[in-house]
């Protein structure tokens, strides 16, 4: 169990009355999402405290995005954030920063070629370090006794904002 695209890329598939059939799309997609797609599809308001967002706008029109960011993680020591092409994954083991992975999705999309400390994806890396703290900490409170670890970890290496 880890954080590569072998584990967290999970097919969802929809069929019924209304979807578009044999269609394939890239949105980004978290279980909490089915709740409140079920409820579209019913006519069911989706109420106040559910935190997943309607699938609806994506099974309509293929190019809909759903979300900018996917973030995930593999219980306190790893965590990680991807956009449409490009994938970081932070790793903290015994309360030490021990490792970043940088990967473009596009022409690696195996995950074997870390470009983390490649000078051409600096701005890439800091883009998506900074989304992955943002994400973890104001989208989902990462801040349990595992997150709460990772993060002091990952500042005293890494720092806030670099």
């Amino acid at each position: 169990q880890n954080v590569y695209d072998h584990s967290v890329h999970v097919p969802l598939i929809f069929a019924g009355p209304g979807i578009p059939q044999n269609e394939r799309r890239e949105a980004f997609v978290y279980l909490l999402d089915i709740f409140p797609t079920l409820c579209d599809l019913l006519g069911i308001e989706i109420p106040d405290t559910v935190e997943g967002k309607s699938l609806i706008p994506a099974l309509k029109n293929p190019s809909e995005p759903i979300r900018q960011y996917l973030h995930f993680a593999y219980e306190g020591l790893h965590r990680g954030v991807r956009d449409q092409r490009y994938k970081l994954i932070e790793y903290v083991v015994g309360g030490v920063h021990v490792k970043t992975q940088l990967f473009d999705l596009e022409d690696d999309p195996r995950e074997t070629t870390n470009l983390a400390d490649d000078p051409r994806y600096a701005e890439t890396l800091v883009r998506l370090r900074r989304e992955l703290r943002r994400g973890w900490l104001e989208d989902y409170g990462d801040t349990q006794e595992q997150g709460q670890s990772f993060w002091k970890a990952f500042d005293a290496s890494v720092g806030e904002m670099r």
